[in-house]
C-alpha cells in the first residue's frame, strides 16, 4: 500500500468514526491511537503490506501489555484503534463490535494475579456463563488469591495448602450471608477446575471445600397487581425511551424472562403470525417457546414503529443513544426496572429485573398452577430449581405454619 492510499485509509476511517456520534472525548482518543499508528507506519517502505504492518504493530502492543509497559486501558483503545482502521481497509466501512476478551495463552504470561483472573475470565467465556455468573465468580476468585498472597504465599497457585483453602471460607463469610454461601462454594469449584485443567497447581483444591452449604432462607415478597400497575404507570410512554421501557418492563412482567435473554432478544425470534417467541436460553441453552401476548406484541409494536431508532442493529431492544445497539450486558435491564421501581416509591426486597421474574412465579402459584408448567414457562433446565420460588407465595407459607394450640406456655415464655 503506498503513502497515498495509507494516508486515504486514515482519512476515511476518521470519517466513518464521525458517523457514530460519538463524543469528542472519544474521537480524541482515537486520533491519539491513529497518530501513534500512522508514525509506526512511517518507518516502513510504500510497498509493505499494510495488515502485516498492522499485525506487527498489534504484536508488540500485546508484548507491551504483557510486560506491564502498558496500562489495560491504553491496550484496549489501541485494539480498538487498529479493529476500526482493518474494517475500513477490508469492507470499506466501519461497523460496531465487541472485541474477544484479553487472552493471555500461556502459563508464563500468567504469573500474577491480573493474568490467572483474565486466563479464567477467558475460560468462562468457552464455558458459556452469562454475565452475572462470570462477575461473581472472577470476583470470589480474585479475593481468594489475595487472601492466600496477604497470608505471605507465593502468587503461584501450587504454593497453596488445604489450610489455605479451608481457612479462605470463614475470611469471605464476612461479605456474604449464610444462604449465600452456596454461591461462593459453587464458584470456587469451578475456579479450582479450572486451575487443576490448566495444571496451576499439584493437587485437588476442591477436596478442601465444604460439600454443602446453609440453605437460603429468605422470603422474597412479590409485586402485587396493584403495585405492577403503579409501576407501569410511572413510565412516560410519550417519550422515545418511554416506549422501549413500557415494553421492556411488560415483557419481563408477563413471560418471566431472564435479563440476558432480553438483552440478547433480536427481531427474528417474535413470530407476528403465530404470536409466539422463540429463543435459545443464554443459561441454559435450551430452546424456550412463550406465547406473545396481545399486552406484550401491542407494546412491543409502539415502540418499533414509533420509539426505536434506526439502525442495522437486529436486537429489538436498543440503547436511547448513539451508537444505536443493543444493551451490553444484562445488568443494563436491572438498572432500568429499578430507575421506576424508585419512581414509582415501591419497596422491594430485590429492586432488579428478577424480582419481576419472581412476581409471576408468585402469581402462577396462587393460580394453583402444577410446579412442572412453571418450571416450563420459567425456563428452568432443572425443576428443583423452581422450588426457591415457593417461598414467595405467603398465603401458602401461612397454611404451613403450626398454631400454638396444645402447647402450655408459661407467662414469661413470650416475654
Amino acid at each position: 500500500m503506498n503513502t497515498v492510499l495509507l494516508s486515504d485509509l486514515f482519512k476515511r476511517t476518521r470519517l466513518a468514526l464521525k458517523t457514530f456520534e460519538y463524543k469528542e472525548s472519544v474521537l480524541k482518543r482515537y486520533e491519539i491511537e491513529f497518530r501513534t499508528i500512522e508514525g509506526y507506519f512511517s518507518n516502513y517502505g510504500n510497498d509493505a503490506h499494510f495488515e502485516v504492518i498492522l499485525d506487527g504493530y498489534m504484536e508488540n502492543a500485546k508484548y507491551d501489555y504483557s510486560q506491564k509497559r502498558i496500562s489495560k486501558t491504553k491496550y484496549y483503545r489501541i485494539r480498538r484503534a487498529t479493529d476500526k482502521l482493518l474494517q475500513c481497509y477490508k469492507h470499506g466501512a466501519i461497523e460496531w463490535r465487541r472485541l474477544p476478551n484479553l487472552n493471555a495463552d500461556t502459563k508464563q504470561d500468567c504469573n500474577d494475579i491480573s493474568g490467572i483472573i483474565n486466563t479464567y475470565n477467558y475460560f468462562l467465556d468457552k464455558k458459556g456463563f452469562g454475565y452475572n455468573t462470570k462477575k461473581n465468580y472472577l470476583r470470589i476468585s480474585k479475593l481468594f488469591m489475595v487472601y492466600t498472597t496477604n497470608k505471605g504465599k507465593c502468587i503461584s497457585l501450587d504454593k497453596v495448602s488445604r489450610e489455605d483453602v479451608s481457612g479462605f471460607i470463614p475470611y469471605i463469610s464476612q461479605w456474604y450471608k449464610l444462604g449465600s454461601m452456596s454461591v461462593v462454594l459453587t464458584a470456587l469449584r469451578s475456579f479450582f477446575r479450572f486451575v487443576k485443567e490448566y495444571n496451576y497447581c499439584g493437587w485437588d483444591m476442591a477436596i478442601a471445600l465444604p460439600q454443602k452449604a446453609a440453605v437460603k432462607t429468605i422470603v422474597y415478597q412479590p409485586f402485587t397487581i396493584e403495585e405492577e400497575s403503579v409501576l407501569l404507570n410511572s413510565i412516560s410512554r410519550s417519550t422515545l425511551v418511554g416506549k422501549r421501557d413500557y415494553a421492556l418492563i411488560l415483557l419481563i412482567m408477563r413471560t418471566g424472562l431472564r435479563s440476558v435473554d432480553i438483552v440478547n432478544l433480536v427481531i427474528d425470534d417474535i413470530d407476528w403470525r403465530r404470536n409466539t417467541i422463540t429463543i435459545i436460553q443464554k443459561k441454559t441453552q435450551i430452546a424456550l417457546i412463550i406465547p406473545l401476548l396481545p399486552e406484550v406484541g401491542n407494546a412491543i409494536v409502539d415502540y418499533l414503529l414509533h420509539g426505536r431508532p434506526a439502525s442495522n442493529d437486529t436486537h429489538v431492544f436498543l440503547r436511547c443513544y448513539s451508537p444505536y445497539i443493543g444493551f451490553q450486558d444484562p445488568y443494563s435491564c436491572s438498572e432500568i426496572v429499578k430507575k421506576y421501581i424508585e419512581k414509582a416509591g415501591l419497596r422491594h426486597s430485590r429492586n432488579c429485573a428478577h424480582s419481576l421474574r419472581h412476581s409471576l412465579a408468585s402469581r402462577l402459584l396462587e393460580n394453583e398452577t402444577p410446579l412442572t408448567i412453571i418450571s416450563s414457562i420459567l425456563g428452568h433446565s432443572n425443576k428443583e430449581s423452581t422450588r426457591e420460588y415457593l417461598s414467595t407465595d405467603l398465603e401458602q407459607l401461612r397454611n404451613c405454619s403450626l398454631t400454638l394450640e396444645g402447647i402450655k406456655i408459661t407467662q414469661g415464655a413470650l416475654a
